[in-house]
């Protein structure tokens, strides 16, 4: 059971507002807690993983012959969840898989709600609160030198416009290498799915999470080896314009230039 509850854990937190990435799954013997990372607020949703039990339904009966009673699977979930609809914290009970994905994707609605007010009581002026790619050293630097402020509504739209033109220049590349129209549009469609999540994520996170995310979806993209080389095509020199925003990453961009030239001293 804990097996299927993991696959649907898993399958849920992926959608168009947020990553699998940005949130922490850890595992108990009983439990699943799922956190969100990009903040200091405790957000989490929290299952208890059931283990099997029977119910016997009503006796059958066909044209007068009794059947006998069906046993059928149970299972029931129950959990809390932090943000909820009406308050900080909510219990939920389930009865299936079902169930419980919509319990799961009602907490991403509601946490994506309340990451959103934040960003809106900002906007109304109330207070809220080495030439390798180490992300995790680059992580640390974040943490160390990357304000913990929310963008202004003009910083969210230079960013938005920085991005826009990235990601034309990353699909003009991968027009030039993916011959197969098929396959094409789908990694294009990715493209488009991944910058849409940077861009949305701009409006609810900080500069210093924001960052966070930029470098680790960097990190996805020089994962794939087909898309490696464009990738640092269009990102060479690409870290310079968060600079504008504060949030110059000086090792970021030593990374992506040198990371070229070792790609070019092997071709």
């Amino acid at each position: 059971m804990r097996g299927y509850v993991k696959n649907v854990i898993i399958g849920t937190l992926e959608c168009d507002n947020f990553d699998e990435d940005d949130f922490t799954i850890r595992y108990d013997v009983n439990k699943a807690i799922i956190r969100y990372d990009y903040s200091d607020l405790e957000y989490k949703f929290i299952v208890n993983i059931p283990d099997e039990r029977t119910e016997v339904e009503k006796e059958s009966n066909v044209m007068g012959m009794k059947l006998g009673n069906r046993i059928k699977k149970v299972y029931f979930f129950e959990g809390q969840m932090n943000p909820g609809r009406y308050s900080a914290c909510e219990n939920f009970e389930c009865r299936n898989l079902k169930e419980l994905k919509e319990e799961l994707n009602s907490w991403k609605k509601y946490l994506f709600g309340e990451l959103s007010s934040s960003r809106t009581n900002l906007d109304n002026g109330i207070e809220n609160r080495t030439h390798s790619f180490d992300f995790e050293y680059i992580e640390k630097y974040i943490d160390e030198n990357i304000a913990d402020e929310m963008f202004s509504c003009k910083e969210i739209e230079e960013l938005n416009n920085k991005l826009n033109e990235v990601q034309s220049k990353f699909e003009e590349e991968l027009k030039n290498i993916i011959s197969d129209q098929e396959k094409l549009k789908e990694e294009l469609n990715k493209v488009k799915k991944d910058f849409s999540k940077l861009k949305t994520a701009s409006t609810i996170m900080a500069k210093r999470d924001w960052c966070k995310k930029y470098t680790r979806k960097i990190k996805d993209f020089l994962s794939d080896e087909e898309k490696r080389a464009t990738t640092l095509k269009v990102l060479k020199g690409g870290n310079m314009f968060l600079k504008i925003f504060g949030m110059e990453i000086p090792m970021l961009g030593e990374g992506i230039e040198t990371m070229e030239e070792v790609a070019n001293s092997i071709d």
